[in-house]
């Protein structure tokens, strides 16, 4: 990846767009409630922001029980050794 690239591109919900309705004002959970019908998504962009070109060397997708998704990347870069950098093992 270079720097621009876009690596996730997820839609998540317009909250200025919600209408919320006044069910159950009474009960003291939530006097507030979200019409699903009228929730409207947006793009959202996650740009890779770095000074070089980075390499995904392993790439997670996964969700739970509520259906939540989690995502994750680890990435790698080669890089020119310089002075100070470590290439021992700990038993080194």
């Amino acid at each position: 990846m270079n720097d621009g690239d876009i690596y996730i591109n997820k839609h998540v919900p317009d909250m200025s767009s919600v209408q919320t309705t006044n069910e159950g004002a009474g009960s003291g959970f939530g006097a507030n409630h979200i019409d699903l019908a009228s929730l409207e998504f947006k793009p959202e962009l996650h740009n890779f922001k770095g000074p070089s070109p980075v390499y995904v060397d392993r790439f997670i997708l996964t969700s739970n029980f509520e259906e939540k998704c989690l995502i994750k990347m680890i990435t790698r870069q080669t890089r020119v050794p310089e002075i100070g950098d470590k290439f021992s093992s700990r038993h080194g």
